[in-house]
C-alpha cells in the first residue's frame, strides 16, 4: 500500500464543520472507520504509554477490549487487531495511523469484523470516541485537516438473523472515486456488485444523523440482472439504523423512492419507468436481449402474513419490441410486446413468488392468470383465456415462434382456453393438470403448400445426425413427381395389419379414438418426469411424431414444440388417421440411413413391405424411439431370449385389440426372425456405422417441410 505524504497545499481547513469522505458503504464500514478515527487521536499525545491508555480509553466504551500487536514509533501507529466487545456485539479491527503535522494523518484500515447486534446505541458509542474528554480535540471535534484515507478493507457481520460481507478497496483518496463495494448475502444468494464514480458521505460530528450517501453514475449487479448510471441519495434516518430513505433515479428514464423502516419491518416504493431499454439493464446466462422498451408505473410495499412477511409489487407493465435469443428457446430471435397489470409477490421465508393476479395482453389477445412458485418445492399456475377470432389468437403469437411460411394459415371461428396445473416436485401422484386450448370452434380456411402437399404423392428430403441427405418418394407414385430416393407406397389398406398395428400397440394405443393429443397420457407422461426430476418424456402420439418427422426437425426447443402442437391440429384437421399412419410408416428412421418402412423391410429381412409376416411387421416396430441404437441386433444377426419374449407380448397386445387373427398370431408366434446379411460388411463397422450417426453435430430435419436449413 503506497503511502505518500500530502503536501501542506492539499489540507482542509483546521476546523471543518463535517468529515467528507466520497463513498458508498454500509453502516458497519462507518463505524469502522470511526474507530480507526478515534484510535488515531491516541498516539501522537501519549508517546510511550500509548498502548496502555489506548486500552483505558477504549474500556470506558466497552465492556472488554483486547488489544494485539500494537506499537509506536516515531510518527506511526499499528494495531494489529483490536477486539471490542459490548453485550452481544464484537468487533475486530486492523488499523495503521501515521502522523504528518498538526490533526493532519493518513488512515489505513485494513480488516474489520463486526459480530452480533451491530445497531442500536453502537453508533454513539463509535462516535463518543470523538469527544474531548477522549482527548479528541478542542470543542468535542477531531479536525482532520488534510486527512487522506487508504483501505483494503474486509467487513463481516455475523448477526443472528443474517451474515453481511463486503469488500471495500480505497487507495490513497481523500475525496474522489471510484470505489466499488461488492457484498455476499447468503439469505439473499449470489454476489452483489454495486459501483459509483462518485459517492459522497458527509458526517456531522455533532449531529451525525441522518447519514446522507449521494452518488453519481452508480451500478448495481447481481445474477444477471443489472442496474447502471444510477444518480441519487440514501439516508440512514437514526441512530439505531432503522430507518432509510432512498431516491434514485436515471435521468428521465426512471425512477425509484421510498423508505425501508427495520422497525416495524416494513418498507414502501414508488418505481416509474419509461422507454427503458431493457437489453441494458437485464442479462442472463445464455440468454440474449437486444432493443425493447419497457415502462412501469408499480407500488412496492411490505404485508405480514401467517409465516412473515412478503414484498408485494402492484402496478402496470408495458415491453415494446424486445428481442430475446436462447437456444433453448429458438434458432432465431423471439420478438415480444406485451402490456400487463401485476400483481406480484415475493416471500423471504421460502424464497417463494406468488402471482396474485396478472392481465396480460398480446397483440390485442387478453389472458387472465395467477400462480405461485417455491424453489424445489411446487409450482402452480392457473391461466384464461376468454373466447376470441382463432386468427387474431394465431397472429398474436411471437415473431420468431413460428416460421415465415406459417403466415398462409387462415383461420375463421372463435377459440378459448383454460389451464390449471399443479406440479409438486419429486411427487408425480400429487401433480395434476387440467383444460387446455379449445379450438373446436376454429376452421381452416387456407394452407401452405408444406401441408397441402401431405394429402397426394411427395418427395421427402432429410438431414440426418451426420449431416447426410437422405431421400424417400412417398406414395401413392401416380400423384408423386418423379425424383430422388426409393419410392415407398404405403397403402393402409394393402399392407400386412400387423404393419400398422404392432406401430399402435406400442406407440399410441387411442390413436383411431385422439384427435391428435392425448391428455390421459400427457398428465402421466408429467407425473412420470416429476418423479425423476427431468422432462425425457413429452406423450407424444403418432400424429405428433409424423409432424415432427415429415415437417419439422428433432429440436428440443420451445418453439419447435409450439410448432408441433399447431401442425398436430392442422394435420388432424386435413388429413385421415390411414393417411397420417402412411406418411409416417414411409418416412420414419429405421436404423443408421435408413428411413421409411420400404427401405427398413429390404435391409433388415430383404423383402417388400407386402412380404413381412406379423413378427416382423412387430420387430420393425419395436425399433422406435431409438433405431439407431437397436440396429445393433442386426449387427449381432440375433436377437436376445428378452426381445423374443417382448415381441410375444406385443403380438398378443395385438390380437386382443384385433389388430391381427388368431391365425395370424399362432403363425408369427412360432415364427424365428432372420435377418438378411446382403448388406453386412462386418459388425466393426455396422457399429461404426450407428456410432457415426449418433456422434454427428447436426439436428435430424425435414428439408422439404418448414423452416428448413438446406
Amino acid at each position: 500500500m503506497d503511502r505518500r505524504q500530502a503536501p501542506d497545499s492539499d489540507r482542509k481547513s483546521d476546523r471543518p464543520s463535517g468529515i467528507a469522505l466520497r463513498w458508498i458503504g454500509g453502516a458497519a464500514s462507518i463505524a469502522a472507520i470511526g474507530l480507526g478515527l478515534g484510535v488515531a487521536a491516541w498516539p501522537f499525545a501519549l508517546k510511550g504509554s500509548a498502548e496502555a491508555k489506548l486500552q483505558a480509553a477504549l474500556e470506558q466504551r466497552f465492556d472488554s477490549v483486547e488489544l494485539e500487536g500494537v506499537t509506536f514509533k516515531r510518527r506511526s501507529l499499528h494495531v494489529e487487531n483490536a477486539r471490542l466487545t459490548k453485550g452481544d456485539s464484537r468487533i475486530d479491527v486492523k488499523v495503521d495511523v501515521e502522523h504528518r503535522v498538526g490533526w493532519d494523518f493518513d488512515l489505513y484500515v485494513d480488516e474489520v469484523s463486526i459480530f452480533g447486534e451491530v445497531y442500536g446505541n453502537s453508533v454513539d458509542d463509535f462516535r463518543g470516541i470523538f469527544d474531548s474528554e477522549s482527548g479528541g480535540g478542542s470543542d468535542g471535534r477531531v479536525h482532520l485537516g488534510g486527512a487522506k484515507l487508504s483501505a483494503n478493507l474486509f467487513l463481516l457481520i455475523d448477526h443472528k438473523e443474517f451474515q453481511y460481507s463486503s469488500f471495500l478497496n480505497i487507495d490513497d483518496q481523500p475525496l474522489a472515486g471510484p470505489y466499488d463495494a461488492r457484498v455476499d448475502d447468503p439469505a439473499i444468494t449470489g454476489e452483489i456488485i454495486a459501483k459509483a464514480d462518485e459517492a459522497t458521505l458527509t458526517i456531522d460530528p455533532h449531529e451525525l444523523f441522518p447519514l446522507r450517501v449521494e452518488f453519481d453514475d452508480g451500478s448495481f449487479e447481481r445474477d444477471g440482472y443489472r442496474v447502471k448510471s444510477a444518480d441519487g441519495f440514501i439516508s440512514l434516518r437514526d441512530p439505531d439504523l432503522e430507518n432509510f430513505s432512498f431516491d434514485i433515479h436515471h435521468q428521465n428514464d426512471w425512477s425509484v423512492d421510498g423508505i425501508i423502516d427495520r422497525k416495524s419491518e416494513s418498507a414502501y416504493a414508488n418505481i416509474k419507468a419509461k422507454n427503458i431499454a431493457i437489453g441494458d439493464y437485464l442479462s442472463v446466462d445464455g440468454m440474449t436481449f437486444d432493443g425493447g422498451s419497457l415502462e412501469i408505473d408499480a407500488i412496492l410495499n411490505t404485508n405480514i402474513i401467517e409465516n412473515g412477511k412478503e414484498f408485494r409489487l402492484r402496478g402496470v407493465a408495458n415491453v415494446d419490441g424486445l428481442s430475446v435469443q436462447h437456444p433453448m428457446l429458438s434458432r432465431d430471435s423471439i420478438m415480444l410486446s406485451a402490456d400487463s397489470i401485476i400483481d406480484v409477490a415475493y416471500r423471504p421465508a421460502d424464497r417463494s413468488v406468488v402471482v396474485h393476479g396478472a392481465e396480460v395482453s398480446v397483440g390485442g389477445v387478453e389472458v387472465v392468470g395467477s400462480g405461485s412458485y417455491i424453489p424445489n418445492k411446487s409450482v402452480s399456475i392457473e391461466l384464461a383465456m376468454p373466447e376470441q377470432d382463432c386468427q387474431r389468437i394465431f397472429n398474436a403469437v411471437p415473431e420468431g415462434l413460428f416460421p415465415k411460411d406459417f403466415e398462409s394459415f387462415k383461420l375463421s371461428g372463435k377459440a378459448s382456453a383454460t389451464v390449471r396445473t399443479n406440479i409438486v416436485f419429486g411427487s408425480g401422484d400429487k401433480t395434476t393438470l387440467k383444460g387446455g386450448l379449445n379450438l373446436d370452434g376454429c376452421k381452416l380456411e387456407s394452407l401452405p403448400d408444406q401441408v397441402a402437399k401431405l394429402k397426394e404423392g411427395f418427395h421427402h428430403t432429410v438431414r440426418a445426425r451426420n449431416g447426410k441427405k437422405y431421400h424417400v418418394g412417398v406414395g401413392p407414385f401416380y400423384s408423386a413427381p418423379p425424383g430422388p430416393g426409393l419410392m415407398c407406397d404405403v397403402r393402409y389398406d394393402e399392407v400386412h395389419p400387423a404393419l400398422p398395428g404392432a406401430l399402435i400397440a406400442i406407440e399410441d394405443g387411442t390413436f383411431f379414438s385422439h384427435k391428435g393429443f392425448r391428455s390421459a397420457h400427457l398428465i402421466a407422461s408429467l407425473k412420470r418426469n416429476v418423479d425423476r426430476g427431468e422432462f425425457r418424456r413429452g406423450g407424444s402420439t403418432l400424429t405428433m411424431q409424423m409432424v415432427k418427422n415429415a415437417l419439422l426437425s428433432h429440436e428440443k426447443t420451445l418453439d419447435r414444440k409450439m410448432q408441433e402442437l399447431f401442425l398436430t391440429w392442422v394435420v388432424e384437421q386435413e388429413l385421415s388417421k390411414k393417411r397420417i399412419l402412411e406418411i409416417y410408416l414411409s418416412i420414419v428412421e429405421y436404423g443408421p440411413g435408413i428411413y421409411g418402412v420400404c427401405e427398413a423391410a429390404d435391409h433388415y429381412f430383404g423383402k417388400s413391405i407386402f412380404q413381412l409376416n406379423a413378427k416382423e411387421a412387430a420387430f420393425l416396430a419395436t425399433l422406435m424411439p431409438r433405431p439407431v441404437q437397436r440396429h445393433r441386433h442386426w449387427c449381432n444377426n440375433s436377437l436376445p431370449p428378452e426381445y423374443d419374449m417382448r415381441l410375444e407380448r406385443i403380438l398378443s397386445r395385438m390380437l386382443k385389440k384385433e389388430l391381427i387373427s388368431q391365425e395370424e398370431y399362432d403363425e408369427a408366434v412360432g415364427f424365428d426372425i432372420e435377418f438378411d446379411r446382403l448388406d453386412f460388411d462386418g459388425r466393426k463397422n455396422c457399429y461404426a456405422a450407428g456410432d457415426a450417426m449418433l456422434d454427428g453435430e447436426y439436428t435430424q430435419q425435414s428439408l422439404t417441410g418448414f423452416y428448413a436449413t438446406p
